[in-house]
């Protein structure tokens, strides 16, 4: 019987790594599907997906679907909760139209601008629109 050397077994179990670690939905399908963002802010949220206190987050998902607000919806936690952050393509500001699991805008101020900047990264980003 003949073994595998240890540098090609090395290989073979550091593809298996790469490749079976990657985010379950990894694929940029769910990225463009209005039912895969609302599921995931449901599940940070803390809700059904059918909960009527996400009806707000349709809404948002029309607009990034327009042609003036076209970009990137992100979702994530942050320090003061749940942040859902709709940062169209042509918008200046970093972010804006940020909102909490009710919908309710999120006042902004320093130190929460910062923490909510770093968490608009690509592995936090639920829906979108952008040609970018």
């Amino acid at each position: 019987m003949k073994t595998v050397s240890s540098p090609l077994l090395y290989l073979m179990l550091m593809l298996g790594f790469v490749c079976g670690c990657g985010p379950c939905d990894d694929d940029a399908d769910h990225l463009t599907s209005k039912e895969s963002a609302k599921k995931r802010i449901a599940s940070l949220c803390g809700v059904p997906a059918n909960d009527p206190s996400l009806d707000w987050v349709d809404e948002m998902l029309r607009q990034a679907d327009g042609p003036t607000l076209r970009g990137k919806i992100y979702a994530f936690k942050y320090s003061g909760g749940v942040a859902i952050t709709h940062q169209a393509d042509v918008m200046s500001c970093l972010p804006c139209n940020v909102r909490d699991c009710s919908g309710a805008e999120i006042q902004l101020n320093n130190e929460i601008s910062q923490e909510l900047v770093s968490g608009m990264k690509s592995k936090n980003v639920i829906y979108n629109t952008s040609g970018l």
